[in-house]
Order: C-alpha cells, then structure tokens, then sequence
C-alpha cells in the first residue's frame, strides 16, 4: 500500500483533507515521459455529489493500493505504485486528463 495525497479538489472521491476516498486507484499514461503525461484514472468530477469510502464517511484513505500503467516510473513493478508516498494534483495538460501523479519519475 502507498501513502497517498490529492490536491484534486474536483474529483468525486476527493476528501476534505486531501485523501481520497477509494480503496484504490489506478495511474495511467503507460508511454508517459514526464508527470504531465500520467493521470489518475480513476478520477471522476464531481458533480455536486460527493462519494465515500465504505468505512468511514468523514474522511479518506491515508494508505491505497496503486496500480500504475506508466511503465516508464522507476516506482513501478509489476504494474503496482511502489512509491512510499504520491502525490496526485491537478494537470495543466488537458491532453492526458485533469489529473498528473506528480511523483512520477523516469527509470
């Protein structure tokens, strides 16, 4: 499990104290060169209705089981995040999605 935080204040499972509210997610950009080129793919905007998670309605998860496509992130092994901590926040490349791991760094 990785250590996770999101600044992605727009997304459905984003909690009030920059966790996120899945038991897991999923980064993708499996050619990715740079953090502008992944995405939280399991992001989903919020439309005025946020989602919890299944235990504790409040607040979200601090630990998270990440699977990652981005087969170039020297974090990745056997498509799971091995990072110790990420951080996901918003992109400013609307090419590949809202959303960037900003953690990614190249093998």
């Amino acid at each position: 499990m990785t250590d996770l935080g999101c600044k992605v204040k727009n997304c459905a499972h984003h909690s009030k104290d920059n966790l996120c509210c899945r038991e897991n997610i999923k980064v993708g950009g499996s050619s990715a060169t740079d953090c502008c080129s992944t995405c939280c793919s399991s992001y989903e905007k919020n439309n005025g209705t946020k989602v919890t998670n299944s235990t504790d309605y409040s607040s979200g998860n601090k630990m998270l089981n990440i699977s990652c496509d981005v087969v170039n992130c020297r974090y990745n092994e056997d498509y799971n995040c091995k990072a110790g901590h990420i951080d996901v926040k918003p992109s400013k490349n609307s090419t590949h999605g809202v959303t960037e791991c900003a953690t990614f760094e190249m093998r």
